[in-house]
């Protein structure tokens, strides 16, 4: 364990809490923007809408979170272990655990939302489902990133 300068570790905090700021109103943003495309585009323009809008916005956020994984892990390292730290890193772990099935599961929902208008509807049931899930990946999604920054912000202040 090394310990930093009290510079080193304001100008760290300030970079995390900038990355939290950019993630959770991505998130949010996200939420916003997915109900005014179901609103206002048929799916297949929607789909499309999602796939561009998924990559552009995906390495924004990829980047987003990495930095803030790895300032959150440099800070923690640089202090004495306790349970709470634990706490951070396990929901740490778990947030890019469920991210990465979300990335699955979207890019799953692109193919059937296609094979879906391809089939005239018959697979309207499935796509239905697959929303369901997505709805509930995304909760438990925003569910750990609110308890990463609660968590967090208990440990540091």
């Amino acid at each position: 364990m090394t310990s930093l300068s009290t510079g080193a570790e304001s100008t760290l905090f300030g970079i995390l809490i900038l990355a939290a700021c950019l993630w959770i109103g991505g998130m949010v943003t996200v939420v916003f923007v997915a109900r005014i495309s179901s609103a206002t585009l048929d799916p297949m323009a929607r789909v499309a809408f999602f796939r561009a809008f998924g990559r552009a916005f995906g390495v924004f956020a990829t980047v987003d979170l990495l930095v803030g994984l790895i300032v959150g892990a440099v800070l923690l390292g640089t202090a004495p272990w306790t349970g709470m730290s634990t706490a951070l890193a396990t929901i740490a772990a778990a947030l890019v655990v469920g991210l990465a099935a979300g990335i699955v599961q979207a890019r799953n929902m692109t193919r059937l939302r296609r094979r879906a208008e391809e089939s005239g509807g018959a697979l309207d049931g499935h796509v239905a489902r697959g929303g369901r899930s997505a709805a509930a990946l995304r909760g438990t999604i925003s569910l750990l990133t609110l308890a990463l920054f609660a968590v967090g912000l208990a440990h540091w202040l």
